[in-house]
């Protein structure tokens, strides 16, 4: 799975026309309105069901925002490779960032029943087991 990372001091953003295009292509309506809502800053006229649509609103590991990237290139961006299967966190420091933790859930009954090969080839690739108790 592509994820995507702020790689420069600064904190991650994307610009009001990806975040469009992005919109565009989900097929989600939205609005533009210059109209600041109240204790919102730096405010970039996007509204989506009535709320602002911001940068956070996409999951950074969306299939759709990956691809926009790749096509325009991103100058303060980078794209960063995980196994498929594992959830992640992101760590930061003055903005810049990186993959801090890789995890995979198993479940209770899969450690009593022992791991299949598959599972421990995967669980060999991630930082830390998160147990759960049922699927």
């Amino acid at each position: 799975m592509k994820v995507v990372l702020n790689n420069e001091y600064g904190g991650y953003s994307l610009s009001t026309d990806i975040l469009k295009m992005y919109l565009e292509r989900t097929n989600t309506p939205y609005e533009t309105s210059f109209v600041q809502p109240e204790y919102y800053i730096n405010y970039n006229g996007i509204v989506v069901d009535g709320q602002p649509f911001w940068d956070d609103c996409i999951q950074r590991h969306d299939p759709v925002l990956i691809q926009i990237l790749e096509e325009l290139g991103y100058k303060h961006l980078k794209i960063v490779e995980i196994p498929d299967f594992t959830s992640y966190s992101i760590g930061e420091y003055d903005g810049k960032e990186w993959i801090e933790n890789t995890w995979i859930e198993v479940t209770i009954d899969e450690l009593r029943s022992g791991l299949s090969q598959e599972r421990l080839e995967q669980v060999s690739q991630v930082d830390f087991i998160r147990t759960i108790e049922r699927t």
